[in-house]
């Protein structure tokens, strides 16, 4: 042992650090950058979750749990989101140093207190240690991971290649923390993983004017292939706890218009998690136009009479009107509009993603009520698919047919499923959380946006899970579902797979889908499914518990 590492081993630095529970490297890391961080003046740390963990680059999970044990022992008070109290004197007694952190590099701080905590153990402890291995050991040399498993043969395989990238998209909150708790846990021991990344977290978008956003959908049609972290829409609640520029728009949005896309929306079926409609045999897929309509509509007070005209200026300057209502009290008025081209990439997207899946399209809308507006839909839906997809529908043994939305809710409730539902931007909307639920859950739905000349972006279908996230934060277990965004994942390296030709790629994403619903229905499952589950006495798990169970399954697949 080195002079350098014996006198650290028996500073009160040592002891400081082993009473806070600092134990290993990564949380030396962490609490090394709260010290050198940590304005000496006022005694504050300024960091968010999410700033920590793109600094040092480690998970969020790691991060709360340091911070959670520093607050127990009353090192940092939180104040505020993302500022924190630090009291130097739990690390350092009285003799607080005026010069900051010893001047040492990290590995003698790491090797200074390895050797003052062997010396405290006893040696029967010490070999209790040596005895209780973990289920598995992993190591990596060369690319290659070896798997020992207790009580099996070693297993030895090579990590799958990528040729071509894929954009990655982080994102907020729960979400972001599970992203990671993915890529670490059942991405990157497995695939050796290419990727352009961008986060799109609130405070790199608010940095970048949303800039980022729009970088990233282009980023989509150069790679074809995206997969994307649910993210905030910030409303002024949200633009005042993250003191934003400004309120910017839903980052779906951007990249729905950018890709000129089509949402589609699938349940993930389990057996245990039974769908509330008990005809539904098969996934009912939403189709989601998603441009125009509510989403881009234009909206006025009517303070009390008049009258208001829909006026359409042509380029020469000759103009359309029509009245909208002659009012004679106070009221709300809104203009909404539609693209025929949006509309007609709407309808290729919806009859080739039918024909990829052998699937049949029902396509509804309200045209006996909006006899120009949604007739129009109609009768673009019907004009390409005469042109284009008949025959190649008729090859496939599926059909198209259009029906009022209101005769198509009620023939999807007598439905077994197993067809693409086809709806406006606001019904499907509606639609695909009435049928995520109806199926189960929310957190057990695919999305995958679909543009005409073929890019595809994967993600979940649901939120940023901001009541989840707050506990963790404050140090709080959660027990998340993961399983929409693991599928987000496994979505688009499935599809890398198929346009690169890549077998190894597509048999991992199957197979890891495989192993997340066999670890469902062995009974292991988040708290959101053990209450709704037909499987008896499952075993409750919380976010990462949950995500490990599934790299046990994987890892015996392969």
């Amino acid at each position: 042992m080195s002079r350098k590492k014996d006198e650290m081993k028996n500073t009160d630095f040592m002891k400081g650090l082993k009473s806070l529970g600092i134990k290993d490297r990564r949380q030396i890391e962490i609490f090394m950058y709260i010290m050198t961080n940590t304005d000496p003046n006022t005694n504050l740390f300024i960091g968010t979750y999410k700033k920590i963990s793109y600094e040092l680059g480690c998970s969020e999970a790691t991060i709360a749990k340091v911070m959670k044990a520093l607050q127990d022992h009353k090192y940092l008070t939180r104040m505020q989101n993302g500022v924190w109290l630090v009291d130097q004197s739990k690390l350092y007694g009285e003799d607080i140093p005026k010069d900051g952190i010893p001047a040492v590099d990290l590995q003698t701080i790491i090797d200074g207190l390895e050797v003052y905590q062997n010396e405290e153990e006893t040696e029967e402890k010490i070999e209790e240690k040596k005895e209780a291995p973990a289920k598995y050991k992993m190591a990596e040399s060369n690319g290659q991971f070896v798997f020992s498993m207790i009580g099996d043969k070693q297993v030895n395989f090579e990590k799958i290649k990528m040729k071509v990238p894929l954009v990655e998209m982080d994102g907020d909150e729960m979400t972001r923390v599970i992203w990671k708790m993915i890529k670490d846990e059942l991405l990157l021991p497995f695939i050796d993983l290419k990727t352009e990344y961008y986060d799109l977290g609130l405070e790199k978008r608010d940095e970048t004017g949303d800039q980022i956003t729009k970088d990233a959908a282009e980023a989509i049609k150069k790679y074809g292939v995206g997969v994307k972290c649910a993210t905030i829409t910030p409303n002024k609640a949200r633009v005042e706890e993250y003191h934003l520029k400004e309120m910017y728009k839903s980052p779906n949005g951007t990249i729905r218009a950018i890709l000129d896309g089509t949402v589609f929306r699938a349940p993930i079926m389990v057996n245990g998690i039974d769908p509330y409609v008990k005809t539904w045999k098969k996934p009912i897929t939403i189709a989601r136009h998603a441009y125009g309509d509510l989403y881009s509509a234009s909206e006025m007070s009517i303070p009390g009479k008049g009258k208001a005209e829909l006026v359409f200026t042509a380029e020469d300057g000759s103009e359309e009107r029509k009245l909208i209502k002659e009012f004679d009290r106070p009221g709300i008025l809104q203009g909404q509009h539609n693209l025929d081209s949006s509309i007609t990439s709407f309808a290729k997207s919806c009859f080739n993603y039918a024909l990829e899946t052998k699937q049949s399209l029902w396509f509804s809308a309200k045209d006996t009520i909006s006899k120009i507006y949604d007739h129009h839909f109609k009768d673009v839906f019907q004009e390409v698919y005469d042109k284009e997809y008949k025959e190649a529908f008729e090859k496939a043994g599926i059909e198209y047919f259009y029906t009022l939305i209101d005769d198509a809710v009620a023939r999807v409730i007598k439905s077994e499923g197993g067809f693409i539902w086809a709806c406006k931007n606001y019904d499907g909307d509606v639609m695909s959380d009435m049928v995520a639920t109806a199926f189960g859950a929310l957190a057990m739905m695919t999305s995958v946006l679909v543009s005409p000349d073929g890019n595809y972006e994967f993600e979940a279908a649901h939120g940023t899970v901001q009541r989840h996230f707050y506990k963790y934060r404050d140090g709080e277990k959660t027990s998340t579902n993961s399983v929409a965004t693991i599928f987000a994942w496994t979505g688009a390296l499935n599809k890398r797979g198929q346009i690169d030709g890549n077998e190894a790629l597509c048999d991992f994403a199957t197979k890891l889908e495989e192993a997340v619903i066999e670890t469902i229905e062995s009974g292991k499952m988040t708290k959101d499914l053990s209450l709704i589950t037909t499987i008896e006495n499952p075993e409750v798990l919380d976010t990462e518990e949950f995500i490990h169970a599934v790299k046990e399954s994987i890892v015996k697949k392969l």
